[in-house]
């Protein structure tokens, strides 16, 4: 069994290169620089990383993207909340997975309303440094 940590896109996005490249490369916000040092530290047991994108809905760390500025709003995190709730639900039910961890801010969480296999999931809590620091918590356990 595997872990899941489930992030919200950050406005602050790398550049370069021009080209799409992994959506874990391109986010540049706190969250994600804590997660690459992370993996940098010669980990094992990786967690499955999935993110809700204000432009994509919910894609992998892996799925590559182009550079784009796009904020999530109420109006926005609405459109996206039927794909990325029923995306959710059926990735979920193939895939039980051991430990989840949410980490996603108020703009983001309408999003994932409703969703019955997020309830036991552990939620990030608090302002960035404290959401960073249990992020970074729960990783060190996987």
């Amino acid at each position: 069994m595997s872990d899941l940590l489930l992030l919200a896109c950050s406005a602050r996005k790398r550049s370069d290169p021009r080209r799409p490249v992994a959506a874990l490369e391109r986010y540049d916000g706190v969250f994600f620089r804590v997660l690459r040092k992370w993996l940098r530290g010669g980990v094992i047991a990786v967690p499955d990383v999935w993110i809700i994108s204000a432009r994509f809905g919910l894609i992998e760390a892996g799925t590559p993207i182009p550079e784009y500025d796009q904020r999530m709003d109420a109006r926005r995190a609405m459109e996206l909340a039927p794909q990325v709730r029923a995306e959710l639900q059926q990735r979920l039910e193939r895939h039980r997975y051991q430990r989840v961890f949410v980490n996603v801010g108020r703009d983001y969480a309408p999003t994932l309303a409703g969703v019955e296999q997020l309830k036991s999931a552990s939620w990030a809590t608090g302002a960035i440094g404290q959401r960073a620091q249990q992020m970074k918590q729960w990783l060190e356990g996987s």
